[in-house]
């Protein structure tokens, strides 16, 4: 199993969007990127620029996170944002 050093950038970042807070739960509970985005009224592409780290929720959609999603949401988000791997 390589290492954290062996991997390319791109691999660690693949790694890093893994384990978006949003793309862990839709995973674990078999939820599209389509339910989500209905569940959290935003638009599918929404769904997954916030899970490539793209861009961030605002404060009212994290609310929604929040309230589909799970309490801890917002939390288990800003960790995941703070470990973003440099791509070169």
């Amino acid at each position: 199993m390589p290492t954290e050093t062996d991997q390319t950038p791109e691999e660690a970042f693949l790694e890093w969007v893994d384990k978006n807070p949003l793309r862990r739960w839709r995973h674990a509970k078999k939820i599209s990127i389509m339910r989500a985005a209905v569940a959290l009224d935003v638009t599918m592409t929404t769904i997954q620029v916030w899970e490539r780290g793209s861009a961030t929720p605002s404060e009212e959609n994290m609310a929604k996170l929040e309230e589909v999603v799970g309490n801890g949401t917002s939390r288990a988000w800003t960790r995941w944002a703070n470990k973003q791997p440099e791509v070169v």
